[in-house]
């Protein structure tokens, strides 16, 4: 089965749950153990900060993942080695603390255990983009095979047979032999193979060719228009809206076309309806038609792909449908009733703008930016807090270890994940438009730091602040810390704006 359609447009659980992990074992075990004690040299001060480091790099880790354009298939093999190997480290590790005279107390306050579990999920996580990496290789693989597959059958049986009707009709023309009807025959041959060479220009497409074609394709008027298409002796119902925006490409209306058709040749009775239902992500077109008109063969076919054998019973309408909706990350799925049966294709959903890629989301290339712009941002508004309060060790309390350099390293790590969100915020239709421009993105990113002077430093950081221990007052709202936020919200919003988004 491919990917669900729109999958890649929302929020990945995987990506979450690594970064949620990551997190609580960063805040928790890490510095309840690693940080219990005073080091006792600039070594030990800096091997300390190693651990702290990596904990929160696997946080911002799972947040990119999670708004990245990866499928949510993709990032749940990732959570999952990443589950394994932080789980699997810390079995092994408590085995052997099982010889210990007090195994909790080992587990609870060893260091070891602590960096091994950390360790682990760092493994399971190299472990799992591999094997992620490997399944997406393979179902393109897949794809690609269905292709061929389907291509070499359309040619050899559409293209064969008229080069056969072509040459026999030109042999009678060369002995004289026509009956007047060889030259039609012969113009019908060559009509039949430039229709197929134009219906299978799909199959000889690449990955990277397929993605490039994608566009914003308008699926209610598609409809609209097959709707001049169907024979004239049936009755096909259309319920569509004014417009239903998809990723497709000029091919969309074969997959109309083919579907419908289709069930009118097989259903009980001539008549069809074509439903168009948009959701918040994705839009469904459904087709249904009395009775079982989908036999076992087409129904695996469409479900699951080509077979490797040729089944007479199957025409080339079904296969292609299959690999069409599977290139604009569609899906299919059959709905059986007492009295029809029904064929819903869903689609990913897109604005009137066509999409820049195969893949909607925030790419890599923009979380790369978001990186960096988060981190100068960062500097610059910590270099004023630090200059005017003097108070950046009071971040680092949040953790457990109120000094600066830990002030400085967490406050950084809220810097990238904050332009991170802000990021993946703007990518969003609804604000993309306000920063097609540097005024408009700046404008974006200084609501965007007083947004978080209101609701993160205000209320969020007292909140956690008296949680551990440290009095402060809620609201918190400074002059400083808001000058801080106004600047790091212009500089997020220039530096992603003027940042190359290729290398």
């Amino acid at each position: 089965m491919f990917p669900s359609a729109g999958d890649e447009l929302r929020i990945k659980p995987g990506g979450l749950f690594i970064a949620l992990v990551a997190f609580v074992l960063t805040r928790t075990l890490l510095i309840g153990v690693v940080y219990t004690g005073p080091a006792k040299s600039t070594l030990a001060i800096s091997l300390q900060l190693v651990p702290l480091v990596v904990g929160l790099a696997l946080v911002i880790y799972g947040v990119n993942l999670a708004v990245s354009t990866h499928a949510r298939a993709y990032a749940r093999t990732i959570a999952t080695w990443f589950l394994v190997g932080s789980v699997g480290i810390f079995v092994m590790v408590a085995l052997g603390a099982v010889e210990s005279s007090n195994p909790v107390a080992t587990l609870s306050s060893d260091i070891v255990v602590a960096n091994a579990v950390l360790g682990g999920g760092v493994g399971g996580i190299l472990v799992g983009i591999r094997s992620a990496r490997d399944e997406r290789r393979q179902r393109s693989l897949s794809r690609q095979s269905d292709q061929i597959v389907l291509l070499n059958r359309i040619l050899r049986h559409e293209i064969l047979n008229a080069i056969t009707a072509i040459r026999g009709h030109a042999g009678l023309l060369h002995n004289g032999q026509s009956t007047g009807g060889s030259y039609d025959a012969i113009s019908n041959g060559v009509d039949r193979i430039e229709r197929t060479i134009a219906q299978v220009g799909f199959l000889i497409r690449s990955l990277d060719e397929t993605a490039v074609s994608l566009t914003s394709v308008d699926l209610a008027a598609t409809v609209r228009e097959c709707s001049d298409q169907f024979p004239i002796d049936a009755t096909v119902t259309i319920d569509a809206p004014d417009s239903a925006q998809v990723r497709a490409d000029d091919h969309l209306e074969t997959v109309i076309s083919e579907l419908v058709e289709g069930a009118l040749e097989r259903a009980s009775e001539r008549e069809a309806t074509v439903a168009v239902s948009p959701d918040e992500t994705t839009v469904d077109v459904s087709v249904t038609a009395p009775g079982r008109w989908l036999d076992e063969s087409a129904r695996s076919t469409l479900l699951e792909g080509i077979q490797d054998y040729d089944d007479p019973n199957i025409d080339y309408g079904i296969p292609i449908i299959r690999l069409l909706v599977a290139q604009y990350g569609g899906t299919i799925d059959i709905v059986d009733r007492e009295t029809s049966t029904t064929v819903v294709v869903t689609l990913p959903r897109t604005s009137e703008q066509a999409p820049e890629s195969n893949r909607p989301g925030v790419r890599s290339e923009s979380l790369r930016n978001a990186a960096v712009a988060g981190v100068v941002a960062g500097i610059a508004m910590g270099l004023i807090l630090q200059t005017f309060t003097g108070e950046m060790g009071i971040i680092g309390a949040l953790y457990g270890i109120q000094t600066n350099v830990v002030g400085w390293i967490t406050h950084l790590f809220h810097s990238v994940v904050f332009g991170t969100i802000f990021v993946a915020a703007v990518s969003v239709d609804s604000l993309n438009h306000y920063a097609e421009s540097l005024s408009g993105t700046v404008t974006l990113g200084i609501l965007y730091g007083v947004l978080l002077w209101l609701v993160a430093a205000g209320v969020v950081m007292g909140v956690w602040l008296n949680l551990v221990g440290i009095p402060a007052s809620i609201p918190n709202l400074g002059i400083v810390s808001l000058i801080g936020h106004t600047v790091w919200g212009a500089l997020i919003g220039i530096l992603i704006f003027v940042l190359p988004t290729e290398i």
